[in-house]
């Protein structure tokens, strides 16, 4: 296991050191059963940091609230960069536990943020600021001990304002993304290690982005009374 976990956190730093202008966010697939359930995640994604947090509002509708951070230097031929990458966003969605431990949920939800990155040699700045709307669709299956399941997500992102040492480029982008995960966790009732991994896909090429999505992270469950 010591050794699995130590693969993740290599191939998802290595994929991470370049500059994209999209970086998709980890999913959050709480799977919830009943209502007052709440959830709350911490974990690393390549050289950024994540939080991720749903609530179940009913004994069929829930909320989320995630984040994700970044902040890394970098070398891309021969230019020394340091990239940044900030995005948050909230979702609605409903859940339906069904048979015996199996839990569907569907999501959606917007976010907005930014990318860019400081090109040390020649002083250039690029900032990207996007909006994102997603919807998100997921099937698992759910223990005290043990989860495991595979998530469907597509989301339409548009880099409204792009900044080039100070000046506006007014040269809008836009794009969807399908981006189907597996996940699996493991740990006691309230305490779980989460992993997260799969891939994204570009539906017309407008923009860069990171084609790997692969996480490691930290799950507390509680109820909220």
């Amino acid at each position: 296991m010591k050794k699995i976990l130590l693969i993740i956190i290599v191939i998802s730093l290595f994929c991470s050191c370049s500059s994209f202008v999209y970086y998709p966010s980890a999913a959050n697939a709480p799977l919830f059963k009943e209502k007052q359930e709440m959830k709350v995640s911490l974990g690393l994604k390549g050289y950024s940091a994540y939080v991720s947090s749903a609530y179940a509002l009913s004994d069929n509708f829930a909320i989320q609230a995630n984040g994700h951070v970044l902040r890394i230097k970098n070398t891309e031929l021969g230019n020394e960069l340091v990239n940044r990458n900030f995005y948050g966003e909230a979702a609605l969605g409903f859940y339906f536990p069904f048979v015996d431990k199996f839990v569907a949920e569907f999501y959606f939800g917007t976010g907005n943020g930014f990318t860019g990155y400081d090109n040390i040699t020649s002083t250039t700045i690029k900032n990207n600021y996007h909006v994102k709307a997603f919807i998100q669709g997921d099937i698992g299956y759910t223990t005290p001990f043990f989860d495991a399941g595979l998530i469907l997500k597509g989301s339409y992102v548009l880099v409204y304002k792009e900044l080039i040492d100070g000046v506006e480029n007014n040269n809008p982008q836009q794009d969807i993304f399908y981006e189907p995960l597996l996940f699996l966790k493991f740990g006691s009732e309230q305490h779980k290690v989460a992993i997260e991994g799969g891939l994204a896909f570009s539906h017309v090429q407008a923009m860069s982005y990171a084609p790997l999505i692969l996480t490691l992270g930290y799950e507390y469950n509680f109820k909220l009374k």
